[in-house]
């Protein structure tokens, strides 16, 4: 595997990671203003995941099969 799709791969989880906390966060607030910010957050992340994830299959390489997991292990 290429040291540029193993960064990407890095990156991808990290911003998996990233979604999956401010999605986790909005159980912890009720003001509506906090839980629009989180989830502008969340959504921002997501298309970072998405960037890195199409860039990774354009260089044929496929994204971590082992979840969110793997991350927090």
């Amino acid at each position: 595997m290429s040291s540029a799709i193993s960064a990407l791969k890095m990156m991808y989880n990290m911003e998996r990671l990233a979604t999956a906390l401010y999605k986790a966060q909005t159980r912890a607030f009720h003001e509506e203003e906090m839980l629009n910010k989180l989830a502008a957050a969340a959504a921002n992340e997501q298309q970072h995941v998405d960037n890195l994830n199409n860039r990774i299959k354009e260089l044929e390489g496929s994204p971590s099969r082992l979840g969110l997991l793997f991350q927090t292990a």
